[in-house]
């Protein structure tokens, strides 16, 4: 469920929202796909593999159409 429109830039926008299964807040990233996404799969894969205490952790990317909803813990 959508909370809050946080920011909009030119590469997308950033909502805050609510994670229904985790019962936590999450942003969501909503980008306008250009050019060749092939190595998006590899990317998310990459991203998933990476945990530190020092970088936000990923949790899953859905594309939908021309857009990649990339889904990260939120920052308080």
């Amino acid at each position: 469920m959508w909370i809050c429109k946080v920011k909009s830039s030119s590469f997308g926008i950033v909502y805050k929202a609510n994670d229904l299964f985790a019962n936590d807040y999450v942003a969501i990233k909503v980008l306008k796909i250009t050019g060749d996404n092939n190595k998006l799969p590899d990317e998310s894969v990459i991203l998933k593999g990476c945990k530190s205490k020092y970088i936000v952790n990923y949790i899953d990317v859905i594309q939908k159409e021309n857009e990649l909803w990339v889904s990260n813990e939120t920052i308080e």
